[in-house]
């Protein structure tokens, strides 16, 4: 079932966004302002070097993207089942994610952005929220095993899904310079450095277990859920897990990641007036993820014969990078209202030893409304 989710990050705590705006006008005239949601601080690209007094503008925006991979929360891979699996006779269990993807063709993510610029300097303030779930198949990885009053799993077949849903909020904040007519009347430039907060709050769970997996669920000690979720209680409502039965088996994973953009901008000219613009955004991301999983169990150590002896978890803090990039249609509607349409790419790693990176794209859309002071 698809469902259409208002999508991406959190609560996070002063942090700081790249939010463009790309001003309009040429020659000493002033249009409308426009920002880019994800990348620089607001910059007039074509200001008036005399121009006193500043210039705020405001950014509602919407992005619909195609999640590809989930990141945020490594999968668990139900490695420790082996230690059910070796007191039912299998000392090779061995599980592995494959064929993750988004439950939704599409997520929804809004947002705002809140800029002001004087002269060729600019500052901006960047909000943004979604939740998105996805979801991977847990392959089993062994010689196989069947018993009549058990159940079998045979090499290669699905054991369960692990659904993973999380819900993320970003916060950036920048500075940017603008060095306009680069190409006179065509081409402005804008380069700044900002900071940039994510805050992903993902909760874990299976589904669609194999008759085998449920049924060693619920042999006592311990089950599935207890040795894969580091030793915490089973109950899907009813108490014991039965054969077919959809399980509801929860634990929460929280990641923050945080570090350095370097917002740069390009806008060309469309038209003579300025009143189409063409604003290209690119922001690299520098930094640090930590990633706490509750208990979550991620990799078992293996005797010689196979056996699981000790287990180690794989969350903590690590290196993290990323970049996030626009291309919009911009057009003025009048002096202080312009808007834009057009697509983003965003990709984020924290190079941990069991997580994916989230990587989404689609279309993208805002209206800027701006005014003067002083």
């Amino acid at each position: 079932m698809k469902k259409a989710r208002v999508l991406m990050p959190i609560i996070s705590a002063l942090v700081l966004a790249n939010v463009t705006a790309a001003r309009a006008g040429a020659y000493g005239e002033t249009g409308t302002a426009e920002e880019t949601p994800h990348a620089a601080p607001p910059a007039s690209l074509v200001a008036d070097e005399e121009e006193e007094g500043w210039t705020f503008v405001i950014t509602p925006q919407l992005w619909a993207p195609h999640i590809d991979s989930g990141g945020f929360a490594g999968n668990s891979n139900l490695q420790t089942v082996s230690n059910v699996l070796a007191a039912n006779g299998i000392s090779d269990g061995r599980f592995k994610g494959a064929n993750s993807e988004a439950v939704d063709d599409l997520d929804l993510q809004w947002g705002f952005q809140l800029g002001a610029k004087k002269g060729r300097w600019a500052i901006g303030l960047s909000y943004q929220s979604s939740d998105f779930e996805t979801r991977t198949d847990m392959v089993y990885h062994g010689t196989g095993f069947s018993d009549p009053n058990v159940g079998s799993l045979s090499p290669g077949e699905v054991a369960a899904q692990e659904f993973v849903n999380t819900s993320r909020t970003d916060v950036d904040f920048a500075m940017s310079y603008t060095f306009p007519d680069v190409v006179p009347n065509r081409l402005d430039l804008a380069a700044g450095l900002g900071l940039k907060m994510i805050y992903a709050d993902s909760v874990r769970y299976y589904s669609n277990l194999n008759q085998f997996v449920a049924t060693v669920n619920a042999i006592p000690p311990p089950g599935l859920y207890d040795i894969c979720h580091g030793g915490k209680t089973c109950d899907d409502g009813t108490g014991v897990p039965g054969a077919g039965e959809k399980f509801d088996q929860r634990v929460k994973s929280t990641t923050w990641m945080y570090g350095a953009t370097i917002p740069l901008t390009a806008v060309l000219h469309l038209t003579e007036d300025a009143k189409w613009l063409l604003p290209i955004s690119v922001a690299p991301f520098l930094g640090a993820e930590t990633r706490d999983d509750h208990h979550v169990i991620y990799k078992v150590n293996h005797d010689a014969a196979g056996f699981a002896t000790t287990v180690d978890r794989q969350d903590g803090t690590f290196f993290a990078y990323g970049v996030t990039a626009d291309a919009r249609l911009s057009w003025a509607l009048s002096d202080s209202l312009s808007a834009y349409l057009g697509m983003r790419v965003q990709y984020m790693n924290g190079d941990s030893p069991n997580s994916d990176a989230y990587l989404a794209y689609g279309p993208l859309l805002g209206i800027s409304a701006s005014f003067h002071a002083g």
